[in-house]
């Protein structure tokens, strides 16, 4: 039987710190084990995977694929360096060549698979030229980018351009309700829009000994603090200047706490900049470190700390590290938006309002839950472990489900 062919086209670097590689690099596992499981028809795949560059880390994670020929193929591995988050036109240039690339062998696919919608435009062309069927394509949108713009303007000339992109899609995935809804209103009920919520690897993300966790902190000189703990870029649109802001608030309730950030290596002058801006006004009470190794090194550093926190805003994004957070059974501060409370439900401390004085007092409220020994982080586990594993059967069956229709 011929091998069922695949093309994963994603326009960033494959970086084991870097959040949209982390959803691209489960649903190849999350393929994996449904295929073990016998919940999707084919049984030979071979997936060539066009990026900007892979992490070693990846390479070997992804080694032991049971009938799954994995290639990587890192056309823009020289430009890595450069790249920077978000859109910027250096971004449209570098994708040409990405897409160059994949062109080369077009038709020898089946199926193509595209996340973030940013590729969708050169793809809008290629079926526009005949070289691709619409029902070959299937966008994996991570998020809208209109909504997300803040400028109306430029949100409205992007929202047009995102709209044609999708309609001339095959099958559109979401990772939560609220993009399904989004795109719902605009495109209507008829388009085929599937919801893949994100995964955590449980196997990786769990509680480690307390003896660890205490060698953990000591070498990080945290014997004695209360550490809050964020991990993700540097940018408004997560929040971060609104959990600066509240940990003002926090430290002059608790003299012992500190802030922990990690990220914005792919915004490095503005890693720079928070990291400039956190020293002069809280000087060692906020830590700033550039980057972690999703594999190697988040779980020791979630480990160490007490409380978690995601102030992203948008609820067309979804919310991957507070399913890491979870699994490592910590509790996990967010807003109290439709994406946050589908994922934690009764186990998430939410702030009402999207303010530092809210944000705030709801860390304060996680603290107290651990001074009293309230907060479940065993159910948590479990909770997490049951619906949102790479071995959970209903995410494996909603997979199946996606690619049988194919």
């Amino acid at each position: 039987m011929d091998n069922f062919r695949i093309a994963v086209v994603a326009p960033f670097p494959l970086s084991t710190d870097y959040g949209s590689s982390v959803r691209v690099v489960n649903e190849l596992m999350l393929l994996k084990n449904a295929v073990a499981q016998g919940y999707i028809s084919e049984s030979n795949f071979e997936i060539d995977i066009f990026s900007y560059d892979v992490s070693p880390t990846y390479v070997n994670y992804l080694s032991d694929m049971d009938n799954i020929r994995l290639r990587f193929i890192s056309a823009l591995n020289w430009c890595t360096n450069a790249y920077r988050m978000g859109f910027n036109f250096s971004r449209v240039f570098l994708d040409s060549f990405l897409i160059g690339s994949f062109l080369r062998g077009v038709k020898k696919y089946k199926y193509v698979h595209m996340h973030t919608i940013i590729p969708m435009i050169y793809f809008y062309n290629l079926t526009k030229l005949h070289l691709l069927n619409t029902r070959q394509l299937a966008v994996d949108v991570h998020g809208i980018i209109s909504y997300e713009v803040g400028d109306k303007k430029i949100s409205e000339v992007v929202s047009k351009i995102e709209n044609e992109a999708l309609k001339m899609t095959g099958t559109i995935i979401v990772n939560n309700v609220v993009s399904k809804r989004f795109i719902e209103d605009i495109l209507g009920k008829s388009y085929n829009i599937k919801m893949l919520p994100d995964a955590v690897d449980t196997r990786i993300f769990n509680p480690l000994k307390e003896s660890i966790v205490r060698k953990l902190r000591r070498k990080n000189d945290l014997n004695n603090s209360f550490v809050i703990l964020y991990v993700g870029s540097f940018t408004e649109v997560q929040g971060v200047d609104k959990l600066i802001e509240s940990f003002e608030y926090v430290a002059k309730e608790l003299s012992n706490s500190k802030l922990l950030l990690v990220g914005g290596r792919w915004s490095y002058p503005v890693y720079k900049m928070y990291k400039k801006k956190c020293v002069r006004k809280f000087g060692k009470r906020i830590i700033v470190k550039p980057s972690v190794n999703y594999i190697k090194g988040l779980n020791n550093l979630i480990n160490l700390a007490d409380v978690t926190v995601s102030p992203k805003m948008p609820s067309t994004q979804g919310n991957q590290k507070i399913l890491v957070y979870a699994a490592v059974g910590k509790p996990i501060v967010v807003y109290k938006t439709m994406t946050n409370y589908t994922i934690l439900r009764e186990y998430g401390f939410y702030a009402n309002e999207i303010n530092a004085e809210s944000l705030a007092e709801t860390i304060m409220k996680a603290y107290d839950a651990l001074t009293l020994k309230k907060f479940r982080s065993e159910e948590q586990i479990k909770y997490i472990r049951e619906n949102y594993s790479l071995t959970s059967h209903s995410l494996m069956k909603t997979l199946a489900r996606i690619m049988n229709e194919l």
